[in-house]
């Protein structure tokens, strides 16, 4: 059978109807009645033909028009016909066209397929059938759309308004069933545009469950959220236009707006209101010129649409949705679907005062807002609860539609998850729903905002919070990438993914986010925006110095670890190793003395806390809580969580290495590394329970050794081969029971044995996965470190940012935008995983672990010791021969070639794969 082709023929639809010749590539001619445009185009009328090509010519004017196949259809084509230019809400319509009604809905190929009967020509043109893909019945796949030729059969199950259940300007429904859950949607009545175009919408659609419930797609258009309780006022008024700043810190204001780009504003609002309708009285709500009147169980708009409400005890609930062109009332199982006319929007005179014939009219430019009170002056309303969502569009903007349909292919897929996956250049995810993540050619990230951002602390102990720095729908790197080494590959969206870490890591170590007095240092995140960072913390800078910092910028590590060791924010227990631990990092990495010098005052002071910490009897130090952890306790550890202990351990043992640096006194220097020698033979036997085959979180006796409690930081730090605690049998052992139990489709479960839930428990911290995947390197378990990076990867692309917390259960990211250590932390899978880094005090060593998905990269301009170097993997492997500047050097593995940890000049290290 032969592809079909799509004829396409320009219509105005005002002009007249006119008689159009189509000649197929066999020489029969067709005549089609269009109203062909004449001086503007409103759209385009398509033409269904089988064939290799086509022509149209008409009677009044003589013009020839070109075919185009439906498969490559020119971008602005399928954008004009396609893309609502003007009315960016949350309901199906087209820009250019009317929906006649739905010819059906079914389920192909894990996605929901409607085919819909169209008017592209006019209201008496011919109709189309327009097949167009979504997966959750919200984002419709204009890329996937497809064009039917005519004539299209009649709709299957369409009926008229049944007034029990659905009210106000519908003209058709639609019932169906997916996966055995029936469904209603219904097609609005058409209405005149400003512009005088016909057009009109799909409601949103509706579950059947003996009454109409909302669809869960809903939730992920939600982009920010306002709530108001208890209140009883004679006026209740908000604008839905506003800003934030910095607050006394840590909090925020909110302020009036100021018309600036920083406004936080929404394409749509969803309302859920709870109100007290009190005797004989009528509420009136005025949302975004909406006006609606509550009154003897029954709600009214001013055109005299109806719709009946339940009260209990006068009690209301209400869920609205609105947006430019529609609202859609929901309550008690029905829906009121209003559609807002010309006539509903204000208008100013304007012109020019010294023409009578120069004015004209303009629609009055308004901030959204909600305003309700009551038809009996001064009487007080009562509200018993209010929520306002702000919501984005479904649609992208026209340059973003315009960039995806000309630039991305399908792609070849990278990763296949359960609920998402990663091609080359885009995300497909089912938690987040549509639209897809997309990776440009000039490597921005095109992705909606998809997380809930709030402005009022959560009635929790800790403060939970989610807030946003990139209220836009594209990312696009602001960093000089001189400055950091830069990773190359053939795979966009990893190179994307790279950027956008270090895109973070600059704007954590800028002006802009900083506090008073921590300019050029490494802020943990970017938690209150532009003015007013989240400050330097001393377990984080530390932390992102361990996991790359020290070797993607020296001299913000230097400034920052100098900071930290005398000031800082201090709120883990394993606060006075953290010093020491970073300091020696540093110094192993750079071959720089002097930073131990400046603060080795310092780092004497911490460690005689450290000692005075020290538990003779077991060889540990009193460490309540683990490394990860500052907000509850955990008895389960019997006091020495293992987390916390390695970095002591490592401290004490940084301690002895440099006090020999500095000239301690000899019996310090030794004390110090026996107390690091006696807590490694500790960790190892206390810990380490062969039943379940890794360490758990707390030592023989306590709790935690009993039931097998696996926590996540401890087990990254056991792993890691710069501790060296575990040989490679116990690794593997590890590695195995990690990748098996307690690794998720979000990642690794931070505490997966604890029954509560909250930002550290049943969640995933990015950040712990530097030592895991260093690990996996040395074992040549290329595939683990893939299928973590390509995790990471789904969610800073997704939500163009790196965020503090990833729930495992919702598998979305949440609470604080921009995190330091967790941008550093996904580098770190690339330089300790796919790369294989290891340096102490003999050098640089290698155990590349790179997946053949991955295949050939490199990455440039990397400092260590006194030299700088790129490094070229030349193809996917676990084991490679090493070549320096062309000559060979040696090979990979832990008895391979090592850069001397003295060496210096620019060089070029070639790994071909053995």
């Amino acid at each position: 059978m032969k592809e079909k082709n799509i004829l396409l023929i320009p219509v105005e639809e005002n002009a007249d109807l006119q008689k159009v010749h189509v000649r197929n590539d066999r020489g029969r001619w067709t005549d089609y009645e269009v109203r062909l445009a004449l001086d503007k185009i409103d759209g385009w009328a398509t033409y269904p033909y089988q064939g290799n090509m086509a022509a149209a010519v008409s009677d009044k004017p003589s013009m020839f028009l070109h075919a185009v196949n439906t498969r490559r259809l020119i971008p602005e084509y399928l954008l004009k016909l396609f893309r609502p230019d003007l009315y960016r809400g949350i309901h199906l319509t087209f820009d250019h066209g009317l929906i006649e009604g739905v010819i059906r809905v079914g389920a192909k190929n894990g996605e929901i397929e409607l085919k819909l009967r169209c008017l592209f020509g006019g209201l008496d043109s011919s109709p189309i059938a327009i097949r167009i893909n979504s997966r959750d019945l919200i984002h419709w796949n204009m890329m996937k759309t497809q064009i039917e030729e005519v004539p299209i059969e009649k709709t299957e199950s369409g009926y008229l308004l049944e007034p029990e259940s659905w009210y106000g300007n519908i003209s058709s429904l639609h019932s169906f069933v997916i996966d055995g859950a029936q469904y209603e949607i219904g097609v609005s009545s058409q209405y005149k545009t400003k512009e005088g175009r016909t057009v009109n919408q799909l409601t949103l659609p509706y579950r059947k469950e003996g009454k109409l419930v909302p669809v869960d797609g809903t939730d992920s258009l939600r982009i920010w959220k306002r709530t108001f309780n208890q209140l009883e006022e004679a006026s209740f008024h908000q604008k839905l236009r506003f800003r934030v700043a910095p607050g006394v810190w840590p909090d925020i204001r909110i302020l009036e707006p100021d018309c600036t780009a920083d406004d936080i504003t929404a394409e749509a609002y969803e309302f859920q209101l709870c109100i007290q309708l009190k005797h004989e009285d009528e509420i009136i709500l005025d949302i975004n010129g909406w006006v609606l009147y509550l009154k003897d169980q029954s709600i009214r708009d001013k055109n005299g649409v109806w719709m009946p409400v339940g009260t209990d005890n006068g009690r209301i609930e209400l869920k609205i949705f609105t947006d430019q062109n529609c609202m859609e009332i929901y309550c008690g199982g029905k829906v009121t679907f209003l559609i807002k006319t010309e006539e509903d929007a204000s208008k100013v005179i304007v012109g020019n005062p010294f023409s009578d014939e120069a004015y004209f009219h303009l629609e009055e430019m308004q901030f959204p807002c909600i305003h309700i009170y009551s038809a009996i002056k001064g009487r007080k309303i009562t509200i018993n609860h209010l929520t306002v969502y702000g919501l984005r569009s479904i649609w992208l903007k026209e340059e973003e539609y315009r960039t995806i349909y000309s630039e991305n292919e399908s792609g070849q897929i990278l990763y296949q998850g359960k609920h998402f996956t990663i091609y080359n250049n885009h995300i497909k995810d089912l938690k987040y729903g549509g639209p897809d993540a997309f990776i440009t050619k000039a490597g921005d990230i095109i992705s909606p905002v998809r997380i809930v951002e709030e402005f009022e602390w959560r009635n929790t102990k800790w403060g939970d919070m989610s807030r946003h720095v990139n209220r836009t729908n594209v990312w696009r790197a602001s960093y000089d990438t001189s400055k950091y080494p830069v990773l190359y590959t053939s795979l966009p969206i990893l190179d994307c993914a790279a950027r956008l870490a270090l895109d973070v890591i600059y704007a954590c170590s800028g002006d802009l986010y900083a506090l008073p007095s921590q300019t050029g240092l490494w802020s943990a995140g970017l938690f209150q925006g532009k003015g007013e960072g989240f400050g330097v913390w001393l377990r984080d800078s530390t932390q992102t110095a361990l996991r790359c910092g020290n070797l993607l910028d020296r001299s913000t590590a230097r400034r920052t670890l100098t900071y930290t060791s005398k000031q800082g924010f201090n709120n883990g227990t394993d606060g006075p190793a953290m010093a020491a631990v970073g300091i020696w990092d540093y110094y192993l990495c750079t071959n720089d003395r002097s930073l131990i010098y400046e603060t080795w005052h310092y780092l004497r002071i911490h460690a005689n806390e450290m000692l005075d910490r020290y538990d003779a009897s077991l060889d540990l130090v009193h460490a309540a809580q683990s490394t990860s952890n500052d907000s509850f306790a955990e008895p389960e550890n019997g006091g020495y969580a293992l987390s916390t202990e390695i970095y002591y351990m490592n401290a004490f043992e940084a301690m002895a290495g440099m006090g020999a640096i500095c000239g301690e006194v000899p019996s310090m220097v030794s004390a110090w590394r026996q107390a690091g020698q006696r807590m490694r033979e500790s960790i190892r036997s206390r810990y380490w329970k062969k039943t379940v085959g890794y360490f758990t979180s707390g030592p023989f006796g306590s709790e935690a050794y009993i039931k097998g409690y696996w926590e996540t930081s401890g087990t990254e730090a056991v792993l890691w081969p710069r501790f060296g605690l575990c040989q490679k049998a116990k690794r593997i052992s590890i590695l195995r029971v990690l990748d098996e139990k307690y690794l998720k489709e979000a990642g690794i479960d931070l505490f997966p044995y604890r029954p509560e839930t909250n930002h550290f428990v049943h969640s995933v911290w990015g950040v712990y996965n530097a030592g895991i995947c260093s690990a996996a390197a040395e074992c040549g378990k290329a595939e683990l470190i893939l299928k973590i990076l390509m995790q990471q990867i789904r969610q800073c692309i997704m939500n163009k940012s790196f965020y503090e917390v990833i729930d495992c259960q919702s598998e979305k990211a949440w609470r604080w935008p921009g995190q330091l250590w967790h941008a550093a932390g996904f580098l770190s899978i690339i330089y300790y995983g796919l790369c294989g880094i290891h340096y102490d005090t003999e050098g640089m060593y290698f155990t590349p672990a790179i997946h053949k998905e991955i295949g050939a990269f490199s990455v440039k301009n990397l400092e260590f010791g006194e030299g700088i170097y790129d490094l070229i993997f030349q193809a996917s492997g676990t084991r490679f021969l090493i070549y320096m500047d062309g000559e060979y050097a040696g090979i990979t593995g832990t008895d391979g070639y090592r850069i001397k940890a003295g060496s210096g000049g620019n060089h070029e290290l070639s790994f071909i794969p053995v």
